[in-house]
Order: structure tokens, then sequence, then C-alpha cells
């Protein structure tokens, strides 16, 4: 079957741009890998079992100076949210001694504003390369960073530092390079859980598209190869059938197998998968991606974010907080769970341990393993007070063959023009991912923003092939 577009995946991206397709009138099919859509987007079910995928957890609160472009969706759906903060948490020391979040980052500024300092002074320079993290920090040599003493303000600004870039990259220091915070900026800008997860908004995308009467939708439908061509032959054996209504032929055929074989055809398509799965080049382009797209394909770094979701039979936290934060004593140990108890309709005692960098790997380490990793921490903090666990899910987005890692971060082989590169179109095949949007990738919004742009240059383009037929019709009119 023929259609106007083919959106290779079926999380945010992919179904922004499907959403912006059918919405102008365009034939859209969406072939996604795994039996079910999101990628990793948050699910929580509503019933006994706990999440069938745990991945994006939070959108930029409503709060921010900036208006979040999910806005509109979250409120047609009317979807709702609750605002998070760091601030709010029950904080822990390496003791085990409760201690303000507040206060703590308090006492430690003049030590973080020396690394911050410098951070400012490297990106300040002209560069062709750029150096990791861990060089421009190089902790030991800024005085009263050097790790001397736990628990000390400059061991607090040391791990708040360490803390925020790997959460923030899902990597660590030596691995990060100066250029990604060049791109993408920290920034202070607090958090929301959307009531429920964020699943509910890949449902209201899905919905809305599905209204249009112009999206086919298939699952467990592994893309293996992409081919661009040009048919001769296509506009001769179409004219000996009715054509179908909104068809086109022009020359430019881009063609679709998937893993049993089957073949699907469009006028362009949209490659909507994460970028782990392009890097790793699960998909075979015909002609070959350019060679400026695979360069910056090899030099991006692939990031780490895994959770682990923990019912208990009841909570032993303060129920009121976001987050808690049992520190350990190792500097990059600041172990981070949300408090999701508030963040469902019918309240469970759950914890989500947020696992990023080199311990979001978690590759095929035994449940019973990671379990205990996630635990660990509460018990030192908590004690006997740990309740039994009721029940747990673990993503292993790291090893899912349709996600294997997901988000990208700049290493030290990347350049600036990397980006441009990655997120280019070639010919009729265009991009959309969090990945394409270099100062704020890896969030859901991005890749929001991303299936929205694409969507609409797929439109221009498939404009532009309208008026080109029509021109072609108008020079094959015989003279009067």
């Amino acid at each position: 079957m023929t259609y106007h577009v083919i959106i290779v995946g079926g999380g945010m991206a992919g179904l922004a741009a499907a959403h912006t397709l059918t919405h102008l009138g365009r034939k859209v099919a969406i072939l996604e890998a795994s039996p079910q859509l999101g990628g990793r987007a948050f699910h929580l079910t509503q019933d006994k079992s706990l999440a069938s995928r745990i991945g994006a957890l939070s959108i930029q609160s409503k709060e921010s100076q900036s208006i979040n472009p999910l806005q509109g969706l979250l409120q047609r759906h009317r979807i709702k949210t609750k605002a998070l903060t760091a601030l709010n948490s029950e904080t822990f020391d390496t003791q085990g001694n409760k201690v303000s979040l507040s206060e703590l980052h308090a006492s430690l500024d003049p030590e973080y504003h020396k690394a911050l300092m410098r951070i400012q002074d490297a990106k300040r320079q002209q560069r062709k390369t750029f150096p990791s993290l861990s060089e421009i920090l190089n902790f030991d040599e800024i005085k009263g960073l050097a790790v001397a003493k736990t628990d000390s303000p400059a061991y607090w600004a040391r791990k708040f530092i360490t803390a925020t870039i790997t959460q923030h990259t899902g990597a660590p220091l030596h691995e990060v390079s100066l250029l990604e915070l060049m791109q993408d900026e920290l920034g202070n800008a607090e958090d929301s859980a959307i009531i429920g997860g964020s699943y509910k908004l890949i449902e209201a995308l899905l919905k809305e598209a599905e209204a249009t009467g112009n999206l086919t939708l298939q699952i467990n439908t592994k893309v293996m190869k992409v081919q661009q061509t040009k048919d001769k032959t296509r506009e001769t054996e179409s004219s000996a059938r009715e054509k179908p209504e909104n068809s086109m032929k022009p020359e430019n055929l881009v063609v679709v197998f998937d893993q049993a074989g089957n073949r699907y055809e469009a006028n362009a398509v949209i490659i909507a998968v994460p970028f782990s799965v392009l890097k790793k080049g699960v998909i075979q382009f015909i002609p070959e991606l350019s060679v400026a797209k695979q360069t910056a394909l090899n030099h991006f770094g692939v990031a780490a974010y895994n959770s682990v979701a923990l019912e208990f039979e009841s909570v032993f936290w303060d129920e009121t907080v976001d987050y808690l934060f049992p520190n350990g004593p190792d500097i990059e140990d600041w172990p981070q769970y949300l408090n999701a108890s508030h963040c469902l309709k019918d309240k469970k005692p759950l914890l989500i341990a947020q696992f990023s960098g080199e311990r979001a790997r978690f590759g095929n380490k035994p449940d019973a393993v990671i379990i205990e990793e996630a635990l660990a921490p509460l018990k030192r903090v908590y004690g006997d007070a740990v309740t039994p666990l009721k029940s747990y899910h673990i993503s292993r987005f790291d090893v899912d063959p349709n996600i294997l890692g997901g988000s990208l971060y700049c290493s030290k082989k990347n350049s600036s023009e990397d980006f441009a590169a990655l997120c280019k179109s070639e010919n009729a095949c265009y991009f959309a991912g969090d990945y394409t949007y270099a100062k704020r990738h890896g969030r859901l919004e991005s890749a929001f923003e991303s299936g929205l742009q694409s969507g609409l240059e797929v439109d221009v383009y498939l404009a532009y092939l309208e008026e080109l037929e029509l021109l072609r019709k108008e020079t094959r009119r015989p003279k009067r």
C-alpha cells in the first residue's frame, strides 16, 4: 500500500509528526517495532500490576519562564500535573542524618562557584575540539575542592556538580565534553510529573491523529531497510487503473521493508527511532546516509538511564516530599528517588529509583542484584522502617533491542557541526527525535517539537511534489 508518509517509530516524536501530517490531510503509516507505542514514555497501570515501562518521568513545569509546547495537549485532554522541586525532599548526609538541601547548598557556595567559573572560562575560549568536563573541572587542582573530608563543604560542592551533570547527561564526567554544556544549558527550571504517567500524552496524540481517519498504525513491525529510488515505471503502471484518493506519483519513491519482508511505499519517510538505534545501524539505508551524518552518529555517545519502580507494603518516608536523597560516601553515590505515591490516582506507596551513567547500565544483571542496589541506600538511612516490597518493575533500556539506550551526549569526538548534520534531511528521508534539538535534547518536549517540525517540513516537501506534478501535466497538455 502507498502512503504519503511512513513514520518509523511510534514514540513521542513519531506521534507528534503523525498528528501534524494527518491533520493536514496526509495519509500516514506509523511502523512501531515494539508491542506498544510510547518508547520510553512513563506509564503506570492503575491495576494490581506495576509499570509496563518506566522512562520519561516529567516535563518542564508550567512555572518556568518559557511556555511548555505540550501545554495545549494537556489542557485539551484535561491531563493533570504536579510540580516537582528537588528542594522539597528528604535529604541525608553520608552518616544517615537528615539535612536541609537548601541549607546544604548554601554552605558550599564559595567552592561551588569556583568550579562553575572554571566551566564558564572554558566556554569563552575559541575551540575546534572540546575537552571532557573532568579535564576542565580537575577538582584536585581547584583549591578547596579536593576531597579531604567527607561531608565537608568541599566534598558536597564536588558531589553536587558530579551528580547534576551525570543525572543530566546520563554519562560520567570523563566521557562528557564541554560541548554538552555549550549546547544544552543545565538551567534551574523545575519539572512537573504527569498524574498517571507521561504515557497519557501518547494516548492523547494517538486519539487526535486517529480521529482524522488518515492514520494507519502497525505495532510489532520492525523496519530493517529504507530505500529511496526513482521508479520510472510507476507512472505508466498506475495509469491503467483508477488512482486512489490523494495519491501522488512523483519520480522519487521511498520503499520501506520490515523484518518479515513486507514492503511499504511512500513519498517520504520520517525516521523517529531513538538515537541509539540509528547509531547502531539497525536500519539499512539505500543510498547510505551521508558521510557527515554517519560521522556525527559515531561521534555522539549513548546516554544511560534506567529506573526501578518499588511498590512497598506501606509508606515509610515523608509522604509530602517530591524526592528522597539517601546519600552514600562515594562522590558519585547520590541516589535519587521520585516519590511517585502522590503522582498516581490510587496513591500507591511507590518510589522510583532513578539511575544514570555507569550505574544505569543494567545489561543482563539479575533482577535480585538490581533490586538490592535500589534498596540498599534506603535501608542505610531508614533502617528497619523500610517495609517489604509488594512488587517492582525494572526498565532495561540499555539492552532493549528497540531502544538500546535512547538519548545522546556530546563526547570529546564531537564538533559543533555534528548536531546540524544529525538532524538534516536526506532527499525524501527526514529525522525526528529529542536528539535533533541541540539546546534541549533528552526531553519529552524536545521530541514533541521535533515531530511537529518534521511533520511541517514533510508537508512542504509533499506540496512541492504536487506543484511539480501539476507543472508536468501542463507541459504534456497538447497545444491548440
